[in-house]
């Protein structure tokens, strides 16, 4: 006898909101997306855990709440063009890791310790360098099951966050019908990614 398994089953069962607040709003009119967050929130209603993510550029705190959040947690990118100050910022072997790449001038996609704590994350993207806190790092490691990323900006910060899970070797989809782009328009789908 086939056992066909349940559609439910094929559900990731997080949802991570990544950057969609108001100051980035004109970037999703511009994609033709005027009811993301609507749309969004709807699209909630499919999972039963949501984590937004939200960037601390021009705001204290998320612009939106959603259904079934349960937890925003604050972000920030660290530099558009390299580390200058990286000799400050890690110690030990952290900071000879990081020493060797900028000597070699080649760099790997890494999660670097910093003295304070926190994390520096290689992403090689438009911006460089990622600085992810403990508490982002350990909320998604601590995560089981499927993981679906909505938001934005598709090649920007949205995809600090796909580097970020896949340096912790987190499984995850992208569904694009949710995903904005700051530069061109995207084309919508489902993009797959699992430690890759």
């Amino acid at each position: 006898m086939n056992i066909i398994p349940l559609f439910e089953e094929y559900l990731s069962n997080t949802l991570i909101i990544v950057d969609v607040q108001e100051p980035f709003k004109k970037w999703w009119i511009k994609n033709g997306k005027d009811d993301l967050v609507h749309d969004i929130d709807e699209y909630c209603h499919s999972f039963s855990n949501v984590i937004q993510i939200w960037d601390n550029h021009d705001e204290d705190k998320p612009s939106y709440n959603f259904h079934n959040q349960k937890g925003a947690i604050m972000k920030r990118y660290s530099s558009k063009a390299g580390l200058p100050d990286y000799q400050d910022i890690f110690d030990g072997d952290e900071l000879a890791a990081v020493d060797m790449m900028f000597k070699s001038g080649v760099f790997y996609n890494g999660l670097y310790r910093t003295k304070d704590g926190g994390y520096r994350l290689y992403v090689g993207g438009s911006h460089d360098w990622f600085a992810p806190s403990k508490e982002l790092v350990d909320t998604l490691s601590s995560l089981n099951g499927g993981i679906m990323l909505v938001g934005g900006a598709e090649g920007e910060c949205l995809y600090d966050i796909e580097v970020l899970l896949r340096v912790i070797g987190k499984k995850f989809e992208v569904n694009r019908t949710y995903t904005y782009n700051a530069n061109d328009v995207g084309d919508g789908g489902v993009d797959k990614c699992g430690g890759c």
